[in-house]
């Protein structure tokens, strides 16, 4: 515990004293909004039978959220080494006993960079723009809209979990409370590195056989 918390006050130092956790949300937030915005206001003359994109675009984000966290996060692949140990950084520092956050300055590594949610974003962008020469363009932009929308409720509900009870924030974030302890049983050394690896949901771990129980 005593190296744990070390290590966790050492990281602390490696972020600037003016680091503000409310303009750091507010870039990550503002970021997905304006994508999702932009999605919804490209597309014209929507058919009903499009609107199965939304659906469709969730359940794929449910399953990518799930294999992107158990594969890329968790497992050293080449080309992806640098987000998996920024992702063991963050286990290092929020054990399952003490994932709430105490100092404002570590609510740096709980949420995605401005920059890393600008990129990931461009990134959904162009695999759309590439999808949308083979689909209708109402098709590419909602997809586009809707997992903009679903990274921003990725974020929210991983923000949620290591928020202090008393935090003004959990009176609206409050919905992603049954999914606390599941996501708490992750941040613990013992099992966390071969279970519970749904952030949004819980059902993806019983799906593929993650779901740890004590």
């Amino acid at each position: 515990m005593l190296d744990h918390l070390n290590y966790r006050a050492d990281q602390i130092q490696t972020v600037p004293q003016n680091y503000r956790f409310w303009l750091h949300l507010g870039q990550t937030v503002g970021i997905c909004l304006c994508a999702m915005a932009m999605g919804l206001v490209m597309i014209n003359e929507l058919h009903q039978e499009e609107l199965l994109t939304i659906p469709i675009t969730i359940l794929s984000a449910i399953i990518f959220e799930w294999y992107t966290h158990r594969y890329a996060l968790h497992r050293a692949f080449p080309g992806l080494r640098k987000i998996h140990e920024l992702h063991i950084q963050h286990h290092m520092m929020f054990h399952h006993d003490t994932i709430q956050v105490s100092n404002e300055r570590e609510y740096q590594f709980v949420l995605l960079p401005a920059f890393g949610m600008a990129l990931l974003i461009a990134i959904i962008g162009v695999i759309n723009f590439i999808f949308a020469q083979f689909m209708s363009s109402n098709v590419a932009w909602l997809a586009f809209a809707t997992q903009a929308g679903c990274v921003l409720y990725y974020e929210l509900a991983h923000l949620s979990f290591h928020l202090p009870l008393t935090h003004p924030l959990m009176y609206l974030l409050k919905y992603f409370c049954p999914l606390k302890q599941h996501h708490v049983d992750h941040h613990n050394p013992a099992i966390g590195s071969n279970w519970n690896f749904g952030i949004t949901n819980s059902w993806s771990d019983r799906i593929f056989g993650t779901k740890w129980k004590p």
